[in-house]
């Protein structure tokens, strides 16, 4: 039986409840030839059909493994392929258990996309996340000018536009991103990029109004 140490017993990969994939095998190939297997399984018989068995029943896990990859939780092999179907990047550092969590939290997500659901949602990632409200007098509503290129057959500008479609989202930290930070960046980046209606669009900064010299402006807005 499977709790033994013997041929038949591939631990730690199976561990008691009954007949190893193994064994199970071994005594189907053995009933096979019915009286004409010798009684002593410790011979040559037994040695040479336990080598098959350990074959066979290998050989059978594939079928088993191929059907793993359909679930997320199981996956193992088709770990990229969900990642490239879900835009989910792995970092260097992450084991194969952390990358099934991303695509398992990416695949079930049913995050509204309402301020509230944004925002907690943020805020979940990281407290120092914030979803910026821009008052409306403050707030570009329309593009004046020509919405035509001279002799372009597209539009040129968009009059249309409106920042009203643009959401600004504040991580609130000092000095340069970490590398912790910069995760949890890329982490909110994703999620709002999966989130929010195609109409809109957003924009990750670090802090409001900057200092010449002093600030990141890349990720520095000035608002005001």
């Amino acid at each position: 039986m499977s709790g033994g140490f013997g041929w038949h017993n591939p631990w730690p990969l199976e561990w008691g409840g009954g007949p190893t994939e193994d064994e199970k095998t071994y005594e189907a190939m053995r009933s096979a030839v019915g009286n004409l297997a010798a009684r002593d399984d410790t011979g040559i018989d037994g040695l040479w059909r336990q080598c098959r068995a350990g074959i066979y029943a290998s050989a059978g896990t594939f079928v088993e493994r191929a059907v793993l990859q359909a679930f997320p939780q199981t996956a193992t092999d088709s770990l990229p392929l969900w990642e490239s179907f879900l835009h989910i990047v792995p970092t260097s550092d992450q084991t194969d258990e952390d990358r099934r969590a991303a695509i398992i939290e990416t695949y079930t997500s049913r995050i509204l996309a309402d301020g509230p659901d944004v925002a907690a949602h943020l805020k979940a990632i990281d407290p120092r996340f914030l979803v910026l409200q821009i008052p409306s007098e403050k707030s570009t509503v329309t593009v004046l000018g020509t919405p035509f290129l001279a002799g372009a057959p597209f539009p040129a500008a968009a009059p249309n536009y409106s920042s009203h479609f643009l959401l600004p989202v504040q991580f609130s930290i000092t000095g340069a991103p970490t590398q912790d930070d910069r995760q949890k960046m890329q982490h909110a980046r994703r999620f709002l990029a999966d989130t929010l209606p195609a109409w809109v669009d957003f924009y990750l900064i670090t802090s409001v109004g900057f200092v010449l010299d002093q600030s990141l402006l890349d990720v520095t807005a000035l608002i005001d």
